[in-house]
């Protein structure tokens, strides 16, 4: 007779309401095959087996139950399924976070053997979590492998979370991967305005910064409610994941340049008018080697469409002010930014009432930094030389709205070289 003969269904329910109760052998937990009954719920085969048999016959002593082609079928004819996934461990399960949603924020003591079992009811959501975190390791980002469930003074932690981060960055942005404390899942671009040992939190000025790029933006992260789980597998939560990462990438390296800007900033928290300098250095290789490695054409070319603005608002209020200034509070009501596509972006006046168009290119980079026009805007000041402008901003700090700037006049366009960088092709 078979060692799963004399197992019921009943009994299998009732070995896996034991098994909610004082939770999963850890060495259990990774487990190609699993058991399902009829409440959707899954069990690692071994363990669930295991126990099943341990109530019919008191004792297993030293038989194995492994998963094989016999044991799988004799199960299934209870009426149940056996699931199995390549991952080595199965997708979230509602129950599993709302036993998390019970247990965050209770007292733990080790000597305890109710925290005991449930240090054993959390460690598959802790190990899950880092399963999903590892697989999002992507565009250079690695994930800080975390099975800590425990704040130092001995409770159990509000919310899990896992940094997705590339560690040649400075740290002080990251893709936040976590368990709520309602046991939802979520995935977010965060600041590190909590430290683990060794770290320094980011200053209240940074937080500034993010706040408001994030705002300006219209971030929203990603949360996954646990009424959406039963349909949840690995494959949809990791592509879900990865397109939000992917979709979000650039506002990583933004504010990653951003809140690295502000420390370089410290010693240039000043507004002036400079010369042009005598050289712009440029990204264009007219000898291209084409040979393959990893260039971050995002960080290294692309202004942002934040630091664009806040560029050109800067230059409005410079604008403004150098007209009150001069006494021509009239015209000062008359400066705009201009819609998209005019060729220009700020409408302004000379003190003698003479209209200026105003093309302004921002950067946080110094004066050297080369900077991109397009054909609309090159031909607009190509008709219009006696009064269109460059107006180009520097070390730009766009929380503080200071920066330095040098002005280009479209008459002087031929001083600079203009390298083509992307064509449209058409027939």
């Amino acid at each position: 007779m078979h060692r799963f003969s004399n197992i019921r269904k009943k009994d299998l329910e009732k070995a896996a309401s034991i098994l909610d109760e004082n939770g999963l052998d850890e060495k259990a937990i990774f487990n190609n095959y699993y058991i399902q009954l009829d409440n959707g719920r899954e069990y690692p085969f071994k363990q669930l087996s295991h126990q099943a048999y341990e109530l019919v016959h008191g004792s297993s002593g030293q038989l194995n139950f492994q998963r094989d082609e016999k044991n799988e079928q004799i199960i299934k004819e209870l009426g149940v399924k056996v699931n199995y996934y390549k991952e080595n461990i199965n997708p979230f399960q509602e129950h599993e976070l709302q036993i998390f949603h019970l247990l965050s924020g209770k007292e733990y003591r080790k000597e305890s053997e109710k925290s005991r079992t449930d240090r054993n009811r959390l460690l598959p959501i802790v190990k899950k979590l880092n399963y999903w975190a590892k697989s999002l390791e992507q565009f250079e980002l690695v994930s800080n492998s975390d099975n800590k469930w425990l704040w130092p003074g001995g409770k159990i932690r509000e919310y899990l979370w896992i940094r997705l981060y590339n560690p040649k960055d400075s740290g002080k942005i990251f893709f936040d991967i976590g368990i709520d404390g309602n046991g939802d899942l979520y995935l977010d671009l965060n600041p590190r305005t909590s430290v683990l040992r060794g770290e320094t939190a980011i200053s209240n000025s940074e937080v500034n910064i993010y706040e408001d790029f994030i705002k300006s933006k219209n971030f929203q992260p990603l949360r996954i409610i646990k009424s959406d789980y039963d349909n949840l597998t690995w494959k949809n939560l990791i592509e879900l994941s990865s397109s939000f990462i992917s979709s979000n990438y650039t506002l990583y390296l933004e504010l990653e340049e951003l809140l690295n800007q502000e420390t370089r900033a410290k010693e240039k928290e000043t507004t002036y008018l400079s010369e042009p300098p005598k050289k712009i250095r440029s990204n264009v290789k007219l000898n291209p080697s084409f040979k393959g490695h990893n260039t971050d054409w995002v960080k290294k070319n692309k202004t942002s469409s934040y630091i664009g603005n806040k560029g050109e608002k800067f230059i409005e209020k410079l604008e403004k002010d150098h007209l009150n200034e001069n006494g021509c509070e009239k015209l000062t009501k008359n400066v705009t930014k201009v819609l998209d596509g005019k060729g220009y972006d700020i409408l302004s006046f000379e003190t003698d009432g003479a209209s200026k168009f105003i093309e302004v290119k921002t950067t946080l980079g110094d004066a050297s930094t080369p900077f991109q026009l397009t054909v609309n805007e090159k031909r607009f000041l190509e008709l219009n030389p006696s009064n269109s402008f460059i107006y180009r901003v520097y070390n730009f700090i766009p929380h503080k709205m200071q920066g330095q700037y040098f002005i280009i006049r479209s008459t002087e366009l031929n001083d600079y070289l203009f390298e083509p960088t992307v064509f449209e092709v058409s027939k």
